[in-house]
């Protein structure tokens, strides 16, 4: 649980030095290294740091733009012996933390700081608790006017316990969270205000209460604290009311229910319409098909004598009667004509039901689909072919419209 200190804040013995803002790369490895260094001493110690050494202290700069020194990079040489020093001072686990730092511990120029701290008193604030959820070393609180820092009590959230460590030395009186802010123990609507120069990172937040917003770091860090803070006179927290809603919201969804079921019957209607339709077309093809037959047959006898005619000998009736009946019976499609009658009654019969009928219609088409391909089959007549494709076209467009079929 963390403990908030009630006591206002002293004025601060340190001078932010803006001076830093203007240290080459190497210099600011080393101020950061001496600055890590004395923090470490002063634990140690377990001591306040004196005037001297918050100067110190107040030249660390965090690693934002120096990432070259956790790197070997040619075009930026870093001097070995200044690395491993560095390496040593921090250990493996915060040397790793600090180069992950590089993306967003960023120096805070100390005009930037006051033009914040200032807006922030502008707006109204006169005191109370204050939190800054993204701190560093302090500079925002370094920035704050001195009368407006004892009236207020300020929680400093900072997630690289190295920088914590050195600006609770810098800010003695803070009470400095050393934690990421989505595993602090903060409870919403603790502060009146905030103060902050929020990081940015292309990283998720580890906060399963945001989850469902998937934000990156800025605006996780933007969202967290809005909801730390308690907005007196600004934000109600107030749960809906359902009462006198469920009435209106049961009577939408029976007029959309009743719409539904309006647009399926007249869908419905138009299907059974369509599929009708083609069953009297096929019925009207099988007559077709029954009626031309005994012609077709003639039409064979007639072919097979003059055939025979042809090759200059006496036909045998007896004989000839026998391969007519042979050839008759190979194109006899009287049995798939029946099976095509007895399937359009059945599909007729499902399209009065009044339940679902889609599985039945579909097999019913498989039926008549087979059907219509074994009569093309025995076809030896060109107008029973022809009327033979009509039925699978005619089929192929019921099968085609039953899939919408429940």
């Amino acid at each position: 649980m963390t403990t908030l200190h009630r006591s206002p804040i002293p004025a601060l013995h340190h001078a932010y030095d803006d001076t830093i803002a203007g240290l080459d790369r190497t210099a600011r490895i080393e101020a950061n290294i001496a600055a890590i260094r004395l923090a470490r001493q002063l634990a140690e110690e377990d001591r306040a740091a004196s005037p001297e050494e918050l100067a110190v202290l107040d030249r660390f700069t965090g690693w934002g733009g120096i990432a070259h020194v956790f790197e070997h990079r040619p075009d930026m040489p870093v001097p070995s012996l200044l690395r491993d020093e560095l390496r040593g001072l921090l250990g493996e686990a915060e040397w790793h933390a600090a180069a992950t730092a590089t993306l967003t511990a960023f120096h805070t120029p100390r005009r930037l700081a006051s033009a914040i701290a200032g807006g922030l008193q502008h707006l109204g604030y006169d005191g109370g608790r204050l939190l800054d959820p993204g701190a560093g070393t302090g500079a925002m609180i370094a920035a704050l006017p001195e009368a407006l820092r004892q009236r207020s009590q300020v929680t400093a959230v900072e997630c690289n316990r190295t920088v914590a460590g050195i600006a609770q030395h810098l800010h003695p009186a803070v009470n400095v969270v050393a934690d990421r802010l989505e595993r602090s123990s903060l409870p919403d609507g603790l502060f009146d205000a905030a103060i902050g120069n929020l990081p940015f990172a292309n990283v998720l937040a580890a906060d399963r209460r945001y989850r469902n917003l998937s934000p990156l770091l800025h605006d996780y860090m933007a969202l967290r604290t809005v909801d730390l803070l308690r907005w007196p006179g600004v934000i109600e927290d107030t749960r809906p009311s359902c009462e006198g809603r469920m009435e209106a919201v049961l009577a939408g969804l029976e007029h959309v229910l009743e719409a539904l079921i309006e647009a399926r019957g007249n869908e419905g209607r138009r299907l059974a319409e369509m599929l009708e339709s083609r069953c009297t077309q096929i019925l009207a093809l099988v007559r077709t098909i029954a009626e031309r037959l005994p012609e077709v047959r003639d039409q064979q006898l007639v072919k097979m004598r003059e055939r025979i005619g042809r090759l200059g000998v006496e036909a045998d009736e007896g004989r000839l009667e026998q391969e007519v009946a042979l050839v008759a019976g190979r194109m006899d499609v009287a049995e798939e004509l029946d099976r095509l009658v007895a399937h359009v009654a059945e599909l007729r019969d499902n399209l009065v039901r009044n339940e679902p009928v889609g599985r039945r219609l579909d097999f019913l088409i498989q039926e008549l689909n087979r059907e219509a391909n074994t009569l093309a089959s025995k076809s030896v007549d060109t107008e029973v072919t022809r009327a033979a494709v009509e039925l699978k076209v005619l089929i192929e467009q019921m099968r085609e419209q039953v899939q919408n079929v429940e």
